[in-house]
């Protein structure tokens, strides 16, 4: 096989990406070499036979799993580290004759000394759930979206009645990492291939082997609460998130509850807007970094009580749900909300905006809210990069 590279600037001896016989392995014949091929214990290699190997850390979490049954006390939990990772299944199956029993979710933003509750989106059901109970032959699969928190957990709240068993799975999945690659000659005998991004990059040269460690992306997260509010009689934006004049923003979560006089159905729409709302009763909403290492967040978050006097212009409408409302005594807490879960196989990168003039709306098409309804909550989560 003839001698072949790619040429480099700056001519001279580590001039090439070669596809040749290294110096003293003749092995080594036909593959490619990142480093200076002079020195067989420092090249990295790629071929047909070899491919070049890097590990991305924790880009899976290990699954858990528990068996559970009446001798099972209350309290007990079924734990998982998500630190750094977006998004945790839980599958559930049961085994004999079931009569009771409840578990809960829940989540910890300091490594697992403070708990509170978390809804996960029910697979087949198309629900938001604060728990679930088990019975006889059911399963149960869920969704939970966890990008800011360090912990996640399962707790049994109520004991399991009856002869048989209920197992429990959990697998949490990492926020997407990325690797670049450049190649540069710093000087005449020494070729360099660097792995990372501008700033945090890791040399592959003669003197240093080829050692990757690709940890999960260090976004800056962020959340934002509304509080109880009454709407327009006719409602269209509720709420809205607006873009940033310095920084990405990328929404993962809305969550909306509301409540009326009595069972009524409601209509949400998400809709993107590339023009900001006008005019209208309006009030800007706290944002709350998740850690206090994040710089202070850009994006806007914007409670209506009287309609925009103008909507911007709208992108289209991104997701609609129906939700079952009521007064608190008529229907359980759990039917009460919704989630828009926006970092899912639907949703791959979330829903983006950039610029101020780009925002995100939790609308009511112009519906006649249900009598005496108020909306008790809307939470956004968010990540800004």
């Amino acid at each position: 096989m003839a001698q072949s590279f790619v040429q480099l600037a700056s001519d001279g001896t580590g001039k090439k990406i070669d596809t040749s016989v290294t110096a003293t392995a003749a092995q080594h014949r036909q593959t490619m070499s990142i480093g200076d091929p002079s020195v067989d214990a420092n090249v990295a290699l790629v071929s047909s036979v070899g491919a070049l190997k890097t590990e991305t850390i924790g880009s899976v979490v290990s699954a858990v799993s528990a068996t559970w049954n009446s001798s099972t006390t209350v309290n007990t939990t079924l734990s998982l580290a998500t630190q750094g990772y977006g998004t945790v299944s839980l599958v559930d199956t049961t085994s004999g004759t079931i009569s009771s029993g409840h578990v809960t979710f829940e989540v910890s933003n300091d490594s697992g000394t403070t708990w509170f509750s978390i809804r996960g989106g029910e697979i087949s059901q198309n629900s938001a759930d604060l728990g679930f109970s088990t019975a006889t032959g059911v399963t149960n699969e869920y969704s939970f979206n966890v990008s800011g928190f360090s912990n996640f957990r399962v707790r049994l709240d109520t004991i399991i009645g009856g002869s048989g068993s209920m197992t429990l799975k959990m697998q949490g999945f990492a926020l997407p990492s990325h690797l670049v690659m450049v190649a540069t000659q710093q000087n005449a005998n020494m070729l360099h291939c660097q792995l990372g991004d501008a700033s945090n990059v890791v040399g592959v040269t003669a003197l240093n082997a080829l050692k990757v460690d690709v940890q999960p992306s260090q976004q800056s997260f962020y959340r934002a609460a509304s509080g109880s509010f009454t709407p327009a009689a006719t409602a269209t934006d509720l709420i809205t998130i607006s873009g940033s004049a310095t920084k990405t923003i990328r929404v993962f979560s809305i969550e909306v509850f509301m409540t009326a006089t009595a069972l009524a159905d409601a209509n949400f729409f998400l809709i993107k807007r590339s023009a900001a709302n006008t005019g209208g009763t309006s009030t800007a909403k706290t944002i709350v970094p998740l850690d206090s290492n994040f710089a202070a967040g850009t994006a806007v978050v914007t409670v209506y009580t009287a309609n925009p006097t103008a909507l911007g212009a709208a992108v289209g409408t991104i997701s609609t749900a129906s939700v079952l409302v009521g007064g608190t005594t008529s229907v359980t807490a759990a039917q009460l909300g919704y989630t828009f879960n926006l970092m899912s196989p639907n949703f791959p990168s979330g829903v983006v905006l950039r610029g101020t003039s780009q925002l995100l709306a939790l609308n009511f098409n112009g519906a006649a809210v249900p009598t005496g309804g108020a909306i008790q909550g809307v939470n956004i989560m968010w990540t800004e990069e």
